[in-house]
């Protein structure tokens, strides 16, 4: 999430890199289809791979697993670990290990339009499951209708409208956006407003200090 980093070895290649993290998301793969997906200009793709392999095994034996037809790596990674945290509803965990969008940082590897559209539909996926999560758990703070509970709300709506890597907010979720942030009257109520208005989309704005009754409409 965020960056490309191999924690506990000084190791930098990003194709070699953006493999494990590949096939720490996708699990074992064929030999054959990663060659083809990660160098698939080259004149050898299955040499390319192995030469990705014979580095990785020389930072650590363990890194990566390959046969004669399959490859596959045990490692942990904080994509994964991020996907099992939202699965399990424990948000704290995810904000932990939510570093950034996911491979922002990935700028000098070579990759086939496959391979980067991969990358972006991943990235895309994990911030709008991230951004799902803190709507639905603003919408529970604002039901309590406390006014602790609607700053609440309102901080949480927040970081999910601040949230990098998403795919552009619907209008219903810029609907639900204005209602969380302006009943709590949070300067980001504005901003909202103005992206809704760009859209064609006609917003009144709650009363400072109101919760939100959201779903009513």
């Amino acid at each position: 999430m965020g960056c490309l980093e191999l924690i506990g070895h000084a190791f930098g290649r990003e194709k070699p890199l953006l493999l494990l993290a590949y096939l720490a998301l996708r699990g074992e793969q064929p030999r054959r289809d990663v060659a083809q997906l990660f160098w698939p200009s080259a004149a050898n793709p299955m040499n390319s791979l192995s030469v990705a392999v014979a580095q990785l095994r020389k930072t650590s034996p363990t890194l990566i697993v390959a046969t004669e037809s399959r490859v596959s790596t045990l490692l942990a990674c904080d994509a994964a670990q991020f996907q099992a945290a939202l699965h399990a509803l424990d948000l704290a965990a995810a904000a932990d290990l939510y570093g950034g969008p996911f491979l922002l940082g990935l700028g000098h590897a070579e990759l086939s339009g496959e391979l980067e559209e991969w990358v972006l539909e991943t990235r895309e996926a994990l911030a709008d499951a991230y951004r799902h999560a803190l709507l639905t758990h603003a919408r529970r703070q604002a039901r309590t209708q406390g006014a602790d509970d609607v700053q609440a709300a309102a901080h949480t709506a927040a970081t999910a409208y601040a949230l990098a890597g998403a795919t552009p907010l619907a209008p219903e979720q810029l609907r639900e956006l204005h209602a969380l942030l302006g009943g709590a009257a949070h300067p980001d109520a504005a901003r909202v407003a103005q992206e809704a208005q760009g859209l064609g989309l006609k917003l009144s704005l709650p009363e400072p200090g109101a919760a939100p009754l959201l779903g009513r409409r």
